[in-house]
């Protein structure tokens, strides 16, 4: 993301008129983006029964539910760049 943000800061700064939706469709993206990597990244939020059950289907599910974000956020940010 701090790729992304860098390019996306040089580009809306070099003040490209090319398209007009261009900017509003990049901050979208990036907020999005961000908010996917930031919900990854929260630590509190998981199975409670993970540590008894690691292999366990409730340890499973949320696993894939959280592990979105993560891939989500990556797919976004490479778009971004």
């Amino acid at each position: 993301m701090r790729v992304a943000d860098g390019l996306a800061g040089a580009l809306l700064a070099a003040g490209d008129d090319g398209d007009p939706w261009l900017p509003s469709r990049m901050l979208r993206y990036r907020d999005e983006a961000w908010h996917n990597v930031l919900f990854w990244d929260e630590h509190t939020w998981g199975a409670d029964s993970s540590i008894q059950l690691p292999d366990g289907e409730d340890t499973a599910s949320q696993w894939a539910h959280k592990s979105q974000f993560a891939y989500r956020g990556r797919s976004l940010s490479m778009m971004l760049q």
